[in-house]
Parts: C-alpha cells; structure tokens; sequence
C-alpha cells in the first residue's frame, strides 16, 4: 500500500511540475513578444496564464468563450491554447476577422 501511494504522489507531483515548466516557459514568450502577464493559475489541470488585453491579443488566434453582461456593459473573456497552457484576457469587445 505505502508503494503504490509513493506511486501515485510521485506521478501528481511529476505532473505540477511539468505543468510550471510550460506555464514559465510560454509566460516567458508571452512577455518577449510584449504582453504583460497578470497572474498565472494552477488548478491541478492546465496552467492558465491571464495577460492585459491588447492590440497584439488578435495575433494569439484565440476565440471568446464567455461573455458577461454587467451594469457596464459587456465583457468578453477569450483564450488560446499555447503548448499546452490556457492564455486569456478579458475585452470590452468581440473582435472581428
């Protein structure tokens, strides 16, 4: 029993660990190519980077996901999956193509 749950913890700890090396590794990308990153989140799943919107979002080729509708107005939260890591930012508008 001790061996299979030193198996188990190594195989989860083995995993957050391969998740913070992308997560550094495309945050990293994130800010040399001039988006400021705001918080990284760890979940036990993907990583999920949250960079500042702006003009240079639309060149990440991601899509909306949620919009929230609030007493100022509306928001949309978008994504885009880099090397396995979920980078999103929020915008007051739904970009068009």
């Amino acid at each position: 029993m001790e061996q299979q749950e030193k198996a188990i913890r190594d195989t989860q700890n083995h995993l957050i660990l391969y998740y913070l090396t992308r997560a550094k590794t495309v945050a990293q990308r994130l800010a040399d190519q001039g988006h400021t990153i705001e918080r990284i989140e760890m979940n036990g799943g993907r990583p999920v980077i949250w960079i500042q919107n702006t003009e240079r979002c639309h060149e990440l080729d991601g899509a909306w996901y949620r919009r929230e509708i609030g007493t100022h107005g509306q928001h949309y939260t978008h994504q885009a999956i880099i090397d396995g890591c979920r980078v999103q930012w929020v915008s007051d508008y739904l970009a068009t193509a």
